[in-house]
């Protein structure tokens, strides 16, 4: 699948804006190297005064302000270049239509919730599920309630790997894809 058929598919089945989470620290200078322009909302998940001495290489919540052809391609790049994961929000439920999604700030803290995780043992693991190099191996050491907790607000979580092979959870379950190209 294509990316801009992936993009219609989730406009057309009433997702949400998708969100990204973006790297910071993949960029050669940081922050102010990330395209701004897409964004209706951009924030990062460090807060307080780690926000301001972190903020070159920090992970960030950000929305999309539309589903133009302009922001498909800036997301495509992100997602292709390993800089960020595409995150898309449940639609909501046919009984609800024209319910409010997940506010920004409601998946803010959610994911900021998820900075450790537990695996085997009760063993932490600091989880920089920013990183989209990363995501594929951490996903696969969550115990399963945790990974089920982080999946509970999000329909998709896509990244691009090495050699365009693509990891998406859909509701909380790992699948190798093939990444739209």
């Amino acid at each position: 699948m294509q990316w801009k058929d992936q993009w219609q598919s989730w406009q057309q089945q009433g997702h949400p804006l998708p969100y990204l989470l973006i790297d910071a620290a993949g960029f050669e200078g940081g922050w102010d190297e990330v395209p701004q322009q897409p964004w209706q909302m951009a924030e990062s998940l460090f807060l307080g005064d780690l926000a301001i001495e972190l903020r070159d290489v920090a992970p960030y919540l950000v929305q999309v302000k539309d589903w133009s052809e302009e922001t498909l391609a800036v997301v495509q790049d992100l997602v292709q270049r390993q800089l960020a994961l595409v995150l898309t929000l449940m639609p909501p439920p046919k009984e609800e239509d024209g319910a409010p999604p997940m506010s920004f700030a409601q998946l803010h803290r959610h994911l900021r919730r998820f900075s450790v995780v537990y695996g085997e043992g009760g063993k932490p693991l600091y989880f920089r599920f920013y990183d989209a190099r990363l995501l594929p191996e951490v996903v696969e050491f969550m115990q399963p309630a945790q990974r089920a907790d982080f999946m509970k607000p999000l329909s998709s979580v896509v990244g691009s790997e090495v050699k365009d092979v693509c990891y998406a959870w859909m509701a909380g379950n790992p699948n190798e894809v093939v990444c739209p190209a």
